[in-house]
């Protein structure tokens, strides 16, 4: 009997082991977002996005200064080219570190260009189309804006070769107008003698090709770096806010040069010790005080 009693006892204490948790909620592991489901291989919760793996919390730093393209109207001028040659399908034409190739000439009711633009390893840039005396402008890595041109001598049938003009479009930009002018070197330590300091627009080092913005005011591009003086020196060119050439000079580590816009506007380019192992300048362009041009008389009784 009691050999009876005990086994009742146990088979009810396995049983009871087996049922749900207090209140019968059953609890199932939550499934990992995205995860597969045994039974049907279909993802779970796919309406979750899955967490970062990792956080970045780094800074990114602000995009370098791109030079806009060249503003105001381009005149027209084939003796500014940078560039003229007869182009027959697969031909390439090298200028500056870039390559135009035409591609292919096809006709659709007039004679078409197909060109593509290549940088130094030879990777596409960019490829476009034009027609008879069409032209194209593009800005490339070195945000140097050039225009391309597409001549074709048409004769009998479909022209087996297209002119291509290459220009700088800086190149055909007409002067600053107005009362603009650039002055001559001159050390750029004077300008600590100023009363009141001159005020710092902008300081960035560029590589050649590239330019430094100071706000709306003016644009400064280097051009080339001198290492044949002491110290060594670098070719600048300046623009307006149109984008209009108003000069350029050759200036000295340790050198700048006055940039006058009119009687209320002057700025100044200074450019720094350069390091003669790179191709890097570093400009700084200041704006200072500017006096109106005026006539007064002082009298007294």
């Amino acid at each position: 009997m009691l050999a009876l009693l005990l086994g009742a006892i146990f088979v009810a204490g396995c049983l009871g082991g087996s049922q749900p948790a207090a209140g019968g909620v059953t609890q199932t592991p939550t499934p990992t977002p995205n995860a597969t489901t045994p039974s049907t291989g279909t993802p779970a919760n796919t309406s979750q996005p899955a967490a970062p793996a990792t956080v970045n919390n780094s800074v990114t730093p602000p995009p370098a200064p791109v030079t806009p393209p060249a503003s105001g109207t381009l005149v027209w001028d084939a003796k500014k080219a940078l560039k003229i040659t007869l182009l027959r399908k697969g031909d390439s034409l090298a200028f500056d570190t870039l390559k135009i190739r035409l591609d292919n000439i096809v006709f659709q009711g007039r004679p078409l260009a197909s060109y593509s633009v290549l940088d130094s390893t030879n990777a596409v840039l960019k490829t476009f189309t034009l027609g008879q005396n069409e032209s194209i402008r593009f800005t490339a890595p070195s945000n140097e804006e050039y225009l391309f041109v597409a001549i074709f001598n048409i004769g009998e049938g479909l022209p087996n070769a297209v002119q291509t003009q290459v220009y700088r479009t800086r190149d055909l930009l007409s002067a600053s107008s107005g009362s603009s002018q650039i002055g001559i070197p001159e050390n750029s330590y004077t300008l600590g003698l100023q009363y009141p300091k001159p005020v710092m627009l902008a300081n960035q080092t560029i590589g050649i090709g590239q330019t430094v913005l100071a706000r709306d005011a003016l644009g400064v591009q280097l051009t080339e770096i001198d290492r044949s003086t002491r110290p060594v020196g670098a070719s600048i060119r300046v623009s307006d806010a149109s984008g209009a050439e108003i000069g350029t000079a050759k200036l000295q580590g340790g050198q700048m040069v006055q940039v006058r816009i009119d009687t209320q506007h002057r700025y100044y380019v200074v450019l720094q010790t350069v390091d003669a192992t790179s191709d890097r300048a570093p400009v700084m362009i200041y704006q200072g005080m500017s006096f109106v041009d005026a006539n007064y008389t002082i009298g007294g009784n």
